[in-house]
Formats: structure tokens, sequence, C-alpha cells
């Protein structure tokens, strides 16, 4: 009977072994792809500020004041004016 009982065990723990080893690679595989994407985005941020710069485009958040210069403010404190 004990050893029914610790044949049972053995299956089940190694069932979990293996479980475990393809969950880990899984997870490496995600770890690396993550990284990947990270990187990727990070080259389009690069881009389009590079874009930015040429077109001298202000970043996004930054409005013109009355006086015609950039000021930081939210867009949604006070509303663009528009000359007309």
């Amino acid at each position: 009977m004990s050893e029914i009982v610790r044949d049972a065990e053995t299956r089940i723990l190694q069932a979990f072994y293996e479980f475990t080893e393809s969950s880990k690679k899984r997870m490496g595989q995600m770890e690396v792809s993550d990284a990947v994407l990270v990187s990727r985005l990070g080259t389009l941020e690069d881009r389009i500020t590079e874009v930015e710069k040429r077109l001298n485009i202000p970043p996004i958040g930054v409005v013109f004041g009355q006086s015609g210069r950039y000021s930081q403010k939210r867009l949604r404190e006070e509303p663009l004016h528009t000359s007309g």
C-alpha cells in the first residue's frame, strides 16, 4: 500500500516539475519579447522626436500663449485662442 502511495506522489511531483520547467521557458520567452518591444518603442520615440525637431513641432501639451510663445499649460485649463 505504501508503495502505491509513493508511486502516486512521485508521479505528481514529476508532473509539477514538468509544469514548472515549461512555465519557466514561457516566462523567459515573454521577458525577451518584452525587451524587444521596449527597444522598438524607444527607437520609434527617437525617430518621432527627430521628425518633430525637423518640423519644429512642439511636444504634446505645449500650447501657444497670447504672446505667441510656447507655454506649458494643460490643454483643459484654458481653451486655445484662434485668431479671427
